[in-house]
């Protein structure tokens, strides 16, 4: 004899299944208003700000570090309107200091052409800020602050160089 879905097969009623709990829709996250500045521009203010506090301190010494210049003109760089105009502002953060990060980032993403010119100029742009941030912090900069390089702004550019060169690790073969 046929059972329905409701009969077990001794005739008793099955009781009904529990409902299915619906699942919260997951909160997304708030929009981000329209009028505020690009990333790279907040960090630039960040920047100036630190050193404009520094100053005092250094009693003009930050303001003469090609380095910090050179970081200056990359900071203009990301605004460039053109790929020429970022790619000449790049050069000429170099011409500064050959420890810019940031400009053998900019150089490998926007002047390299194919994936293994693009790697030898991020390798080039992880060594110049692994010793950037040697340089500006110490030695001891990469144990002591282990866990807290994003929060510090002369460790970004290496960050950034780190981490492009670790988006195009898998599509290199050795």
């Amino acid at each position: 004899m046929p059972v329905s879905k409701n009969r077990r097969k001794d005739g008793t009623k099955a009781p009904k299944p529990a409902p299915r709990k619906r699942r919260k829709a997951e909160a997304s996250p708030a929009p981000l208003p329209e009028d505020l500045p690009p990333r790279v521009v907040m960090e630039k203010m960040m920047a100036n700000l630190q050193r404009g506090l520094l100053a005092e301190d250094l009693a003009g010494e930050q303001a003469a570090d090609p380095l910090h210049a050179a970081q200056d003109i990359m900071y203009d760089a990301w605004e460039g309107a053109t790929k020429r105009d970022r790619i000449a502002l790049a050069k000429q953060a170099l011409g500064i200091s050959e420890l810019c990060a940031d400009a053998w980032l900019l150089l490998a993403e926007d002047e390299a052409k194919g994936i293994i010119e693009k790697r030898a100029v991020l390798e080039k742009a992880v060594a110049a800020g692994e010793q950037a941030v040697r340089r500006t912090l110490g030695e001891e900069a990469f144990e002591e602050e282990e866990g807290n390089f994003w929060g510090i702004l002369e460790t970004r550019p290496y960050m950034r160089a780190r981490a492009a060169l670790g988006r195009i690790a898998p599509h290199l073969t050795r």
